[in-house]
């Protein structure tokens, strides 16, 4: 059972007063402290007034009275809502308005257990959510930045109230928390979808021009275009003997497929460089699947220094994306470059004129993608054996890891399946055999002749039909 189906199948068991009262009073306590820390504040600051017309101190201390008055008395701490003011806030000294909005974000939202039992959108909450998005609006990467930070939140919550109590009341809260903090995601995503609407019916107005809806769609989807292609790597490593083609053409303006480079940190300052190439794909099409690509982007690269083998990253971007994946799911494919110095003496390298050809080690894993096709100079093309579960279906999944040597000459091509799938005017896929010969038949032209083949190629098969799905192609080159 897929984790959407489970958590409705549990609603009835969620609304039970008793695991929704020892929630919420666990969570107040958090937002107490938090209100005894902001009342820390230097005078100057808490002495600012409001647009509401009262101080900064007259509101927290507000705050504090109806916390006691719904709790009663709690033992001052750390709050874990510290923790996200100093991750994401930076701890400044923000203007009022903006930290009042905030604060009263995340009262709203421990409320809401209370009180919602349909888990359906507090008022208040989505009013307060909508005053964040107006203030922060303006920031690079908003989204990103808001959906990380709302990871953080929903972690913070579980773990607060997993301190005690038995299973079956830890089983139930954490769902409880995980429903509402999908509720939040979709309602933040409504929220900013809106904001873009707004602003390009505004643009009209003010242009005096009279665009079609047809239109207004399209200039909102060429800016979707920008952000994700702002998303795709714009350099490629250079130290490490590898050269970077890259091919990426959407189905529609923007799409759901993704590839990153990326250099592992090497803190212990080996004799080994390493970089990591993620290929990706979304099921399904158009704006939904951009935005959940940008998320899996987003969990990749902050994963890349705690998690560093292909298959652990690949499993905690499964735990992290199995929440936001709304019904779609993710297939990748993970490999990591390493180049270590193995042969020390010229006389060994003259011996064996095989190890002078040797490059390094290709660790890789799959999550239900198609394995690179490798060509290799004088030697026969191979496929790599992979073997691994979808990401953002099941919370555990299981993903295995191989590793192969790579040799000077050699070329890995990375793509998706819009490579494969596509047809002809007869209804034929373009298949693998037909794709590995198209690769086979290029192999001696360079980096991006060779890719430039291929879409010939692949548009000749199609006979010019449209594609039916995203297409990325990635070739590097081993020197």
């Amino acid at each position: 059972m897929s984790n959407l189906a489970y958590l409705n199948n549990i609603n009835e068991d969620l609304n039970d007063k008793t695991l929704r009262e020892m929630v919420f009073k666990r969570l107040m306590k958090e937002y107490g402290r938090i209100i005894q820390r902001e009342l820390k504040k230097n005078p100057e600051t808490l002495a600012r007034k409001m647009a509401e017309g009262n101080t900064y101190e007259d509101f927290l201390l507000n705050q504090l009275s109806q916390v006691k008055q719904e709790i009663g008395e709690f033992p001052a701490g750390p709050s874990f809502f510290e923790r996200l003011y100093l991750e994401h806030l930076d701890d400044g000294e923000f203007e009022n308005t903006t930290a009042k909005n905030l604060i009263l974000t995340y009262r709203y939202r421990i409320e809401s257990f209370l009180y919602s039992e349909n888990f359906e959108m507090d008022s208040r909450l989505r009013s307060a959510i909508e005053k964040v998005v107006s203030r922060l609006i303006e920031i690079p990467d908003y989204i990103g930045n808001f959906n990380l930070q709302e990871k953080h939140i929903r972690l913070a919550m579980i773990e607060a109230v997993l301190k005690d109590g038995d299973d079956d009341f830890k089983r139930k809260a954490t769902v409880l928390i995980e429903k509402q903090s999908l509720i939040v995601m979709n309602t933040m995503n409504e929220i900013f979808v809106k904001r873009l609407t707004d602003t390009l019916i505004e643009e009209n107005i003010l242009k005096k021009e009279l665009l079609s809806r047809q239109k207004l769609m399209q200039d909102a989807l060429n800016r979707a275009k920008k952000i994700q292609q702002n998303l795709l790597p714009k350099s490629f490593p250079s130290n490490m003997g590898l050269k970077f083609y890259p091919c990426y053409i959407p189905m529609d303006s923007v799409g759901g497929d993704f590839y990153d480079v990326q250099i592992f940190p090497n803190p212990d300052e080996l004799p080994l460089d390493k970089v990591g190439v993620l290929i990706a794909d979304v099921s399904g099409h158009g704006v939904p699947a951009a935005f959940i690509a940008s998320m899996a982007k987003i969990s990749w690269q902050n994963n890349i220094e705690q998690f560093k083998t292909p298959s652990a990253i690949l499993q905690r971007l499964n735990l992290q994306m199995v929440e936001n994946t709304a019904g779609n799911f993710i297939t990748a494919f993970l490999g990591i470059f390493e180049s270590r110095i193995r042969h020390n003496t010229s006389m060994d390298l003259k011996m064996n004129p095989e190890k002078s050809q040797w490059r390094g080690l290709f660790t890789y894993a799959s999550a239900g993608h198609f394995s690179p096709y490798i060509i290799r100079k004088n030697m026969d093309s191979i496929t790599l054996k992979v073997k691994g579960s979808l990401i953002g279906v099941f919370q555990n999944i299981r993903i295995e890891e191989y590793a192969v040597d790579y040799y000077q000459g050699d070329r890995f091509i990375f793509f998706t399946d819009g490579l494969l799938e596509s047809k002809n005017h007869q209804g034929e896929i373009l298949g693998e055999e037909r794709l590995y010969q198209i690769f086979d038949n290029c192999k001696n032209f360079e980096g991006k002749s060779a890719c430039e083949y291929r879409l010939e190629e692949l548009w000749s098969f199609s006979e010019g039909r449209t594609v039916e799905d995203d297409i990325t192609l990635l070739i590097i080159d081993v020197d």
